[in-house]
């Protein structure tokens, strides 16, 4: 865990352990966290996002999915995520989760429509942003262009902007 303190801001950073291989222990990663303080959740598995959203954590990154991996009309016939978390951005509530596909490959050392991707998340204090350009993550869930997508915080801070 990683607390940062920037003025009245302040972000709290954790992570926890795989949810298919691992034993992932959210009250243990957010355990020290103040009310209403900015947090930014790694987690590799995506459908761990339900447990994130329930403890009102703003943004959850995660893998895991390779973004399909291997995509026919859109759509990949192996899913590594039972939710449908493959790639991009996805919102319930407040809490948004962006999954990245990665660069690697699981079985197949193939990909076909799921190019791989290293996002860089920039985190920035909401005064330094301007109130348009945030999106809401439902309409850029499957966007993987250039524009970089916005994420805030019930308090207004942008937590994190994701650029491909």
């Amino acid at each position: 865990m990683l607390f940062r303190s920037h003025g009245n801001s302040s972000l709290w950073l954790c992570g926890v352990d795989d949810l298919t291989e691992g034993a992932p222990d959210l009250r243990a990663a957010l355990q020290g966290r103040r009310p209403g303080e900015t947090t930014v959740l790694l987690s590799h598995h995506p459908d761990f996002f339900f447990e994130a959203a329930a403890a009102d954590v703003d943004l959850t990154l995660s893998g895991h999915t390779h973004g399909g991996q291997i995509r026919v009309g859109g759509r990949a016939p192996i899913h590594h995520s039972r939710f449908g978390y493959e790639q991009g951005w996805f919102q319930e509530g407040n809490c948004r989760l962006y999954v990245g596909r990665g660069i690697g490959v699981t079985v197949l050392p193939i990909r076909i429509d799921a190019p791989p991707e290293i996002p860089m998340v920039q985190f920035a204090r909401a005064r330094n942003v301007p109130p348009h350009a945030t999106k809401p993550a439902s309409d850029a869930a499957q966007s993987h262009g250039a524009e970089p997508e916005l994420v805030r915080s019930d308090s207004g801070a942008c937590v994190g902007a994701v650029v491909d």
